[in-house]
This record gives C-alpha cells, sequence and structure tokens, in this order.
C-alpha cells in the first residue's frame, strides 16, 4: 500500500500546524500584521479548498459572483511551486504564496490571505455596486459587500513586500522542521519494522495474515502496511513470499 504524495503532504503539514513553533509564529504574524498566516499541502491538481479569504470574498463566492477567484488561486498556485508568487486580482485584491521545500519538491504553500495596497476610494467602491448589481445581486447585499470591501487590510507595498520576505525566511524554518519531523518518524518506525520482520522469521512456515502481524506489533493494519511498504519497499505479502522462497531454497541446499 503505498501512500499518495497528496496524502503524504496533508500528513506533514497536519504535523507542521501542531508543532508549537508554526503557533508560535503564527499567532505572532497575524497579531504583528493583521493577517492569517495559513499553510496549504500541494495536492497536484487540485486546488485546497481552505484558501484564507478576506470576509469580502467569502460573502462574494457564495454568490459565485466573482469568476476568476478560482482561476486566480489556481496561477498563484503554478507560480508559487518553486518561488515566491504574488498576484492582484480584478478586485485589486494582492494575495501571495511562499513554497515549502523538501528536497527538490515543493510539499506546501505558506499563503498570507488578501490585502489591497490602497484604501479603496469613492469611484471604486461605486464600480464594485455596478458590478455587483449587473452580478443580479440586491441593494442590501450589496451595500453589505461594499462594506467588507472598505474594510479589507490595508498594506503599502513596501511594507508588504517586507511582509513577504519574512514569511520567505520563515518557510526555510518550516524545512528544518519538517527533515526534524521526518527523521523522528524514521527512528520510531524502524523499532516497528524490526519487529515485524523477526515475527515474520520466527513463524514463516505458519499461515500469517497481515492482522495478527499488525495486532503483534501493536498498530493498526492499515498503518503497518503504509510503514512496512515505506521501509521495505514491498508490500506485506510479498517479503513473506520472498523470505518463504530463501527459506524454501536453504533448505533445499
Amino acid at each position: 500500500m503505498t501512500i499518495s504524495k497528496a496524502d503524504r503532504n496533508r500528513q506533514v503539514v497536519e504535523k507542521i500546524q501542531a508543532t508549537s513553533l508554526y503557533q508560535t509564529y503564527a499567532k505572532a504574524f497575524q497579531k504583528v500584521t493583521g493577517l492569517p498566516l495559513n499553510i496549504q499541502p500541494m495536492l497536484g491538481d487540485a486546488v485546497p479548498s481552505s484558501c484564507p479569504q478576506s470576509a469580502f470574498c467569502k460573502m462574494l463566492n457564495a454568490h459565485q459572483a466573482c469568476r476568476d477567484c478560482q482561476c486566480l488561486h489556481n496561477k498563484l498556485m503554478r507560480n508559487a511551486s518553486d518561488h515566491v508568487a504574488t498576484e492582484q486580482c480584478g478586485m485589486g485584491l494582492t494575495e501571495s504564496a511562499i513554497p515549502v521545500r523538501f528536497g527538490n519538491e515543493t510539499i506546501a504553500l505558506l499563503k498570507t490571505g488578501q490585502i489591497r495596497h490602497e484604501k479603496p476610494g469613492a469611484q471604486d467602491l461605486s464600480e464594485l455596486a455596478n458590478h455587483l448589481r449587473d452580478e443580479g445581486l440586491g441593494e442590501a447585499e450589496i451595500e453589505r459587500l461594499a462594506e467588507a470591501y472598505a474594510n479589507i487590510k490595508v498594506i503599502d507595498s513596501d511594507t508588504y513586500q517586507h511582509t513577504v520576505t519574512m514569511l520567505a525566511i520563515f518557510s526555510l524554518h518550516v524545512t528544518t522542521l519538517i527533515n526534524q519531523l521526518i527523521l523522528a518518524q524514521s527512528q520510531e518506525e524502524q523499532p516497528l519494522v524490526d519487529a515485524a520482520k523477526r515475527f515474520i522469521r520466527e513463524h514463516l512456515d505458519e499461515k500469517l495474515t497481515l492482522e495478527a502481524i499488525a495486532k503483534a506489533v501493536d498498530v493498526s493494519p492499515f498503518y503497518f502496511c503504509k510503514v512496512f511498504k515505506q521501509a521495505t519497499g514491498m508490500t506485506f505479502t510479498e517479503y513473506v513470499n520472498r523470505k518463504r522462497v530463501e527459506w524454501a531454497q536453504k533448505e533445499l541446499l
């Protein structure tokens, strides 16, 4: 049972989010900048649904009025696969994504949420209202959206660039953290694999089932399959069959 890259990336991100380093930095980042910090696993062609959005974007997308929102997120994800990327939507909202690397692969992105570089003026709000009317929204909803739009976080270009640089530096710390997590997991799993091999060797002439060996090493069958495959490059059945062939060859000799 081979774990997919998408599932592996999800698991790594969940472990990162559980660390005190990430939680402390995310809290401090939001306190200082007023922006959310979100880490999202790379899922191949799929775009994560948990994109950090402003209140305005959440309200707008609830009405499916922002046609290029998904397109913008796709573009941002693609461009951030190997370098820091920043994109601006038709509404004038800017968003950045910073790659988190493991070896030669980007496994996650740090994202900031949307900001504006300038506070919207009366003309911006008027154009927004006209656009929303064209989309069929009522005046009460337009008023709520205009208020949310006016309250979007404003950060000037220079300050925002420094903010993104801070995240790029933090991404290097996250990469170091990933290495530590994977090393710790490897050290934790090796005794399990050694115990499984020993159990197989001692019961090679008996009927061996996945459930029995998982119970012997005190883990679930699913977890055992994942760890054993990663450590040996073979499934449990393949490993047992190979060992039985090797044992038979020795007996024949």
